[in-house]
């Protein structure tokens, strides 16, 4: 029995509403699975951008960090080379008494 020989004899002993019934199934499940493949498309789409903009951001927030590090390591140079001035010119007054009194 070819296919054809086999559709014929199957449509005959088949319920006409139960045809349609698989058929309407077959639509539905067909929504269903376009759908989720719309939803994957987006999902595929969402995180490639999302990892893009991470990556921006740690770009960013790493240029920031020099930036204070480098601010953070002036101010420090520059209150070490005010008190040792500081101390300098304690330690001159200091000798300066010793040597008056």
């Amino acid at each position: 029995m070819n296919l054809f020989t086999s559709l014929l004899w199957a449509a005959e002993k088949i319920d006409p509403n139960l045809a349609a019934n698989i058929g309407i199934k077959a639509a539905e499940d067909a929504e269903v699975a376009a759908r989720y493949a719309l939803y994957s498309l987006i999902v595929q789409s969402v995180v490639p951008i999302a990892t893009a903009w991470i990556a921006f951001k740690q770009v960013q927030l790493t240029r920031s960090m020099k930036h204070v590090e480098h601010n953070t390591n002036s101010i420090k140079d520059e209150l070490v080379t005010a008190a040792h001035k500081q101390g300098r010119a304690d330690q001159i007054a200091d000798d300066k008494r010793e040597r008056e009194g």
